[in-house]
């Protein structure tokens, strides 16, 4: 889908008709309308689509109505509070393509630089072979997390075609996810920003299998590791403090045993060839 089509799917969604009881859910922490609407009108034009969402919630409610019990349909929804998940899959109780993982607050790396996102062993347990047609980005907390790692975690899953849509993307911390997404991809990322309350972004990676190797500087490196640190330690003490840093020597020892052998292949290839 080009930007074109994308801007037509958008203008079109004013008028999209939202149900009441959908509405009446609305508040100042879910989807806005103009969102809701924009996603309702996508799914109209797409079709019957394999769904991942970070944050259920309402946007979980909305689309599962609107699939309803459809075979070539399904949703993935994560969500990082027990508590308000148990309240989506009650909500949803009648529909059963929906697959929920409960993924809490952890420390994760990427391409060295340090996240704390959605505890990542969810990721491991999407079948193979799925690959989502769109990803909702509205979780975790983005001025407390980020939103950036979501999407490294299942990259593997993503397709040229796949649709990443991003809500709050006028805030300044998913504009500086959406800038190291293009570090990461390059000139592989397209986006349409759409103006609104919190602002949408929708987001297409055409290569997501090729991503560079180090896209992120030391000084940022070691910057995110100490922010988690701080983070850590302002929620969890000096036991999350000490796991951080079990979780820094560990990544970085598998990052570092991963590039050496390389690195000693080519040494011997070159002295070989001397």
């Amino acid at each position: 889908m080009n930007k074109e089509q994308i801007a037509q799917i958008y203008a079109r969604s004013e008028s999209y008709i939202i149900p009441q009881d959908v509405q009446s859910r609305i508040t100042g922490s879910t989807l806005d309308l103009r969102a809701l609407k924009f996603l309702g009108a996508l799914i109209e034009a797409i079709g019957p689509v394999t769904w991942m969402e970070f944050g259920s919630g309402l946007s979980t409610f909305f689309t599962a109505r609107l699939l309803g019990a459809d075979s070539n349909a399904h949703i993935y929804s994560v969500d990082h509070s027990d508590y308000y998940m148990a309240q989506t899959q009650n909500a949803c109780r009648e529909h059963k393509n929906i697959t929920f993982f409960y993924a809490p607050i952890s420390p994760y790396r990427h391409k060295l630089k340090s996240f704390l996102t959605y505890k990542s062993d969810y990721a491991v347990k999407i079948p193979d072979g799925v690959k989502f047609d769109v990803v909702l980005i509205d979780g975790p907390l983005g001025f407390r997390y980020g939103r950036e790692a979501p999407l490294y975690q299942i990259a593997s899953h993503l397709k040229p075609e796949t649709i990443i849509v991003l809500d709050d993307a006028g805030r300044e911390p998913e504009q500086r996810a959406i800038a190291n997404w293009r570090r990461v991809w390059r000139d592989k990322v397209s986006v349409e920003f759409f103006p609104g309350h919190k602002g949408l972004a929708v987001i297409q990676i055409h290569e997501p299998a090729i991503a560079q190797s180090f896209p992120f500087h030391g000084s940022e490196i070691w910057k995110s590791w100490y922010g988690v640190q701080e983070r850590l330690e302002a929620e969890g003490g000096k036991i999350a403090l000490l796991y951080s840093f079990i979780f820094f020597f560990r990544s970085t020892l598998e990052r570092v045993r991963g590039i050496f052998p390389t690195l000693f292949k080519k040494i011997k290839k070159y002295i070989r060839l001397k």
